[in-house]
């Protein structure tokens, strides 16, 4: 964040004149952090939160359970999409927080860059735990959903159609008692 103001810094006091304000015409304040439509309620703002992140929870879960014979190399790719997908869905009310640190920091940040307290008074207050609150109840939904309606139901996947079978860098073989073979150990000895 710091980086960033420093590397836009003139470019955010060409357009501003100096005047750091959230909103309004000059307003940059909305660049660093998300702050909700005015007609957003608190209600719907928590769900909004709440079904954010539980739906990204799920999509972890699933894209990583090995029982669903995803590619190791694919899960980062996955993710990053699951993630894009869920911030644009869910960015027009509450512009797709899912996450705590992609809120509250930012908000401290800007009152530290001279935003003033507004960054976190927003709303009278109203909209600053939201982000906090809605992704860690959102967390705890979208993981034990996922176990309780999907994990739980899936068939494990035989060995000899784990398409992982031989890539798994950390933990013990649940089979042979054996570390199981890292990339790098994969190229022999040092």
């Amino acid at each position: 964040m710091l980086f960033t103001l420093q590397q836009t810094k003139d470019a955010i006091n060409n357009f501003d004149h100096g005047t750091r304000e959230l909103f309004n015409i000059t307003g940059t304040g909305i660049i660093f952090t998300s702050f909700p439509q005015g007609y957003l309620s608190i209600t719907n703002g928590i769900f909004d939160q709440i079904a954010g992140t539980a739906l990204l929870c799920l999509f972890v879960k699933a894209i990583i359970d090995k029982n669903t014979a995803i590619p190791y190399y694919l899960h980062p790719l996955l993710i990053g999409f699951a993630v894009f997908v869920i911030a644009t869905g869910f960015s027009y009310n509450g512009m797709g927080s899912i996450n705590p640190a992609r809120d509250f920091g930012p908000r401290l940040f800007l009152w530290v860059a001279g935003y003033s307290w507004k960054a976190i008074s927003f709303n009278d207050y109203k909209w600053f735990w939201i982000p906090i609150v809605g992704p860690l109840i959102g967390g705890i939904v979208g993981g034990y959903g996922y176990e309780i309606f999907i994990g739980r139901h899936q068939p494990e996947i035989s060995p000899e159609l784990d398409p992982n079978k031989g890539q798994r860098t950390v933990g013990p073989d649940s089979h042979e008692g054996k570390r199981k073979q890292s990339f790098f150990s994969s190229f022999g000895p040092y």
